[in-house]
C-alpha cells in the first residue's frame, strides 16, 4: 500500500494533489504497525502555505484496498 504525503496545489481541490514523498508498505491481511512517510521542506518552496494532503492508496494499486486507521499522527517539526 502506498503512503503518500503532498499538498493540494489548489486549496480545497484534492484532484490537484502534488506528491512530495511516497513509501510502499506491505501490510498483508492482518493488523500491523508500519513505518511512516515523511517530508521535510526547506525554508522556501512551493509547498509552504499549501493545504497538506495525506493519502494511503492511489490509482496505481492493482487491487482496491480497505484501510482502517488507528493512532494516526501528523507532526510539525521546526
Amino acid at each position: 500500500m502506498p503512503y503518500e504525503i503532498g499538498y493540494a496545489e489548489i486549496d480545497g481541490m484534492p484532484a490537484s494533489f502534488r506528491l512530495l514523498a511516497r513509501q510502499i508498505r506491505s501490510t498483508g491481511s492482518t493488523w500491523v504497525r508500519t513505518a511512516d512517510v515523511s517530508y521535510r521542506t526547506g525554508s522556501t518552496g512551493v509547498p509552504i502555505g499549501k493545504q497538506i494532503a495525506i493519502r494511503f492508496s492511489d490509482t496505481a494499486v492493482a487491487v482496491p484496498s480497505d484501510v482502517w486507521f488507528d493512532n494516526v499522527e501528523v507532526t510539525l517539526a521546526p
